[in-house]
């Protein structure tokens, strides 16, 4: 058992460390002319991909702390953390992970410039459009492999996917 779990802490820790990485890479792309209409209004925010690498890279922190925290789970702030842990996969990261994989490229293999623009390919290097777009999917869908979720009740989970999507597209 103790080997599996530190197997488990050490996938967690190695794939915190490639989001946080991701988002340094996103967050930091810069170029000296742009394409236009690609960084507009809201910057690289509005970019439901930019959003998705952090909020992986937020959750795959949350897990790892919580794969430390696992040997004293007894405590009421660890049951906390991991039920939070939970909520956030389940309300969060995975349909996010998914809708971000799915609609990218289908969007792209419809009409890229709906999507992204070829002026991209000169700012965002193939690798790491692939990785923000590709391998989120895989990683999620790896999560529920390797690790259990408590899901929580399917009202709670839809009304909150919800909120967060009606304020995603109202700002």
């Amino acid at each position: 058992m103790a080997t599996a779990a530190l197997a488990l802490l050490l996938y967690h820790c190695t794939i915190f460390i490639w989001y946080f990485f991701l988002a340094y890479s996103l967050l930091t792309v810069s170029a000296t002319e742009q394409p236009s209409g690609v960084f507009l209004y809201g910057g690289q925010w509005k970019y439901l991909t930019v959003l998705n690498v952090v909020l992986q890279t937020l959750f795959y922190a949350v897990t790892f702390l919580t794969d430390l925290l696992l040997p004293i789970r007894e405590i009421k702030l660890v049951k906390c953390i991991i039920y939070c842990k939970d909520l956030l996969f389940s309300v969060l990261a995975f349909p996010a992970a998914t809708f971000v994989f799915l609609s990218f490229w289908a969007l792209y293999s419809y009409d890229r410039q709906l999507v992204y623009p070829e002026g991209l390919d000169k700012i965002i290097p193939q690798w790491l459009n692939h990785a923000v777009h590709t391998a989120v999917f895989p990683i999620a869908v790896l999560e529920i492999i390797t690790s259990p979720h408590r899901y929580p009740p399917k009202k709670r989970g839809l009304i909150l996917l919800g909120i967060c999507s009606i304020s995603y597209m109202s700002w």
